[in-house]
């Protein structure tokens, strides 16, 4: 058995690494990954994505958008009874084409079951999100 630290340590190399493809193996066929936070003060969460395909493109659409990614001050928690992983961490990120700067701070939560990721929940400071949002918009 994976030691479930490992699938959160996994996904965060695959965004470092700019290869969501290498984590294909890692989530269920059914997984959900939400950002339940909204970025413009409504209810409904920013994201929620259902399906192995639906989250690894989502990530591979990042991926274009992210020149450089690292994950600060990396702090885990796990609870291997309930198959929780939680991270807390800093996302270090420099954007595609022009370099700017975005920082952010991050609590991650994974649910695994049965050998596969079966939900990914990010949370981030939506004021940051929607200042980030608001600089890329046309």
């Amino acid at each position: 058995m994976t030691d479930l630290r490992t699938y959160a340590e996994k996904f965060l190399a695959a965004m470092e690494n700019r290869s969501p493809d290498s984590i294909a193996p890692l989530p269920a066929p059914d997984v959900v990954e939400e950002v339940p936070m909204s970025f413009d003060g409504g209810p409904a969460p920013a994201e929620v994505l259902t399906g192995r395909d639906a989250v690894l493109e989502f990530l591979g659409g990042l991926t274009t958008m992210i020149g450089k990614v690292s994950w600060l001050d990396r702090e885990f928690t796990v609870d291997e009874a309930a198959g929780v992983v939680m991270v807390e961490c800093r996302g270090d990120v420099l954007l595609a084409g022009s370099g700017a700067p975005y920082r952010n701070r991050y609590v991650y939560k994974f649910v695994i079951r049965n050998g596969l990721i079966q939900l990914i929940r990010e949370y981030a400071n939506p004021i940051t999100v929607a200042g980030l949002r608001s600089s890329l918009a046309p």
